[in-house]
């Protein structure tokens, strides 16, 4: 099973239409590199890893550290093996994420690109 050590670039939260049978509401991705990893489903519109016994939510420019799965074209990362491993380089435009513009949509300043789907209200 590959394994990587590098920066978050860009990180991609969507809204699903509609919860999945555990309660999920968002679909994740992680870029790092040049290439998109997915990390699953979420219920709230944020990463939260645990660093050290301390909740840190993952931000553009940390550094990370994961194991992930290779099926066709995806890259799907083994949540159980993912660590925080610098906290330094974290953007803190969205750290609280209590803006609009850091709920559930794309924003420019956290995710590092300015792709989203949905309309921007």
């Amino acid at each position: 099973m590959p394994a990587i050590n590098a920066v978050v670039e860009a990180i991609s939260i969507k809204e699903m239409p509609a919860p999945d049978k555990f309660g999920n509401t968002h679909r994740s991705n992680i870029k790092v590199g040049e290439d998109w990893f997915s990390y699953g489903t979420l219920k709230k519109a944020q990463i939260n890893i645990k660093t050290n016994g301390e909740w840190n939510e993952l931000q553009k420019g940390m550094e990370v550290e994961f194991m992930y799965d290779v099926k066709g074209d995806f890259k799907n990362i083994k949540k159980q093996s993912f660590s925080i491993t610098d906290t330094s380089g974290g953007s803190t435009e969205c750290a609280s994420s209590t803006s609009n513009a850091c709920k559930g949509k794309w924003s420019q300043a956290l995710f590092g690109e300015s792709r989203r789907s949905g309309a921007m209200s």
